[in-house]
This record gives structure tokens, C-alpha cells and sequence, in this order.
């Protein structure tokens, strides 16, 4: 079911004679948490209007899935939404919508979808999992909080960073505290890559990864580029995907994959 905000009065219009948008729409879109910049064509404005509609329609309709009743709010993918992308995003971002327990949309934000076969994630199975960032140069790299998620509950054996400055240790980034980093060395040329590896003791299936940049005064110590590898020995690692998502100086968070597999926690 589309959900039609076409005109049937003047003050109900999404865009005007100027063809910009009315306030009746501005209004729409800022309940909703949308940024529709400086404008947008009655037929972009339209398949938000539609995504959202869908969305809605879907999610109960398939009750998230066969999941049942929500014990929490959560977010959902715009690819497990099952709304086909329209004109919201680009090739590489689409519309993330936040889900009350009520099956409510709360709102919808822009996520990056570029590496891993187009935003599909991670696979495997491998034992050992790595990422590397490439980093901004003598600042070195700093994350606030890392999640990865399966199709089943594991746990990680002892992230194991390659460089640590100072109080800022790799398990920071598994405390479910966004205030808290892992931070590298500085002095690296620009460039140069950091590296955390991760031992889950068995063949293990990422089915995608949640990353958040420090969001503080230090924007440019977050990474400007990931490379995520596998190995089954820890030694020899296979590039999985290269994701240049953060360009200098931006605190966007990253997620590719499926958020409704099952986050893993750090032992």
C-alpha cells in the first residue's frame, strides 16, 4: 500500500507551483528525522512518502520477520525492511529505519552500504577475523565501539590490536560505551594501517559489522579507510572487502550486513 500525500487541498501539497517543497512536507519530514537539503522533486518526495508506507506495511504484516512482539526498540535495515530503494541515498547509502515496539517508524537515517559485495557484509566461515584501518597519518586511529553479528551467539577470544596508546586498550571497543575508544599509536605515516585481530576459536559466519568513529573533538583520528581480512590460521589472511566509508574529518557511523543477526560479545 502506497501512502499517498498527494494534494487534495493546497495546504496538503508536497511541493508548490516553484516546484520546492511546501511546509505541509517539511513539516512531514522533519517528524520523521529526514533532511530533504535545499530540495526535492514531487516524485523523490513521493517515494519516501511510499518507502515509509511499505515499511510499515511489511513489518506488520511479517511481525519483523516471524520474531513476534518487540521487547525493545530496534532498527532495521532498509535491505530486511524489504522496501526496494528509491530515490533516498545513492550507490553506496541507503534509508535505515528506526522501529518502536509497537511497529511504529520513528524515523530513518542514511547509511553507508559500499564493500562487502555492495552493503551484503562479511561471510565465512573463518576462525580468525581483521580489520585494518587505513589510517588518517600522524594522528593515528581511534573507534569508540565495534559489533559484529552472526547468525548464532559466539564469543571473541582476545582482540588483539596491533598498537594501543596509552590507556585506550582494544576491549574498549566491545564495553557497549560509545564514550569509550580504542586508540592507536600516532607517528604513522599517512596511510599506514592499524590493525585489530580477533580469534573466535572456531569457523565462525560475520553476518556484518556495526562501527562507530570517536565523535569528540578528534574527528580526524578515525580511520579513513577498512580493510576487513579472514584467515583460518592467523597468519595468512584473504582480503574479504575494502570499505571507504569514513573520509577525513566525519563521525558517521558504519553498518553493512543484516542488524538482526546476533551482536558478539567480547570475552
Amino acid at each position: 500500500m502506497a501512502g499517498n500525500l498527494q494534494p487534495l487541498f493546497s495546504n496538503q501539497a508536497i511541493v508548490d507551483v516553484r516546484g520546492q517543497p511546501t511546509e505541509y512536507f517539511i513539516r512531514w519530514a522533519q517528524q520523521r528525522q529526514i533532511d530533504i537539503g535545499a530540495g526535492i522533486t514531487a516524485e523523490q518526495a513521493q517515494q519516501l512518502i511510499d518507502d515509509f508506507a511499505a515499511a510499515r506495511d511489511i513489518i506488520a504484516g511479517v511481525a519483523l520477520h516471524g520474531g513476534g512482539n518487540l521487547s525493545s526498540d530496534i532498527t532495521i535495515d532498509h535491505a530486511d525492511s524489504l522496501v526496494t530503494p528509491g530515490t533516498y541515498g545513492d550507490a553506496t547509502h541507503v534509508a535505515q529505519f528506526v522501529v518502536d515496539q509497537q511497529g511504529h517508524i520513528q524515523g530513518v537515517v542514511e547509511v553507508a552500504i559500499s564493500g562487502g559485495g555492495g552493503g551484503g557484509g562479511p561471510s565465512g566461515p573463518y576462525r580468525y577475523w581483521k580489520w585494518n584501518n587505513i589510517i588518517h597519518g600522524a594522528d593515528g586511529s581511534s573507534l569508540s565501539r565495534a559489533e559484529f553479528l552472526t547468525p548464532a551467539a559466539v564469543a571473541i577470544a582476545n582482540p588483539t590490536p596491533n598498537s594501543n596508546y596509552n590507556s585506550y586498550p582494544a576491549s574498549n571497543l566491545f564495553d557497549g560505551n560509545p564514550g569509550t575508544l580504542w586508540s592507536t599509536y600516532g607517528g604513522q605515516a599517512d596511510g599506514d594501517g592499524v590493525s585489530v585481530s580477533f580469534d573466535f576459536g572456531v569457523p565462525v559466519t560475520i553476518g556484518s559489522i556495526n562501527l562507530d568513529p570517536r565523535n569528540d573533538g578528534y574527528p580526524n583520528q578515525t580511520p579513513i579507510e577498512m580493510q576487513w581480512l579472514c584467515s583460518t590460521d592467523g597468519l595468512v589472511w584473504l582480503m574479504v572487502c575494502t570499505i571507504q566509508i569514513w573520509p577525513d574529518m566525519t563521525t558517521t557511523p558504519f553498518v553493512t550486513g543484516s542488524t538482526l543477526n546476533v551482536p558478539v560479545l567480547a570475552t
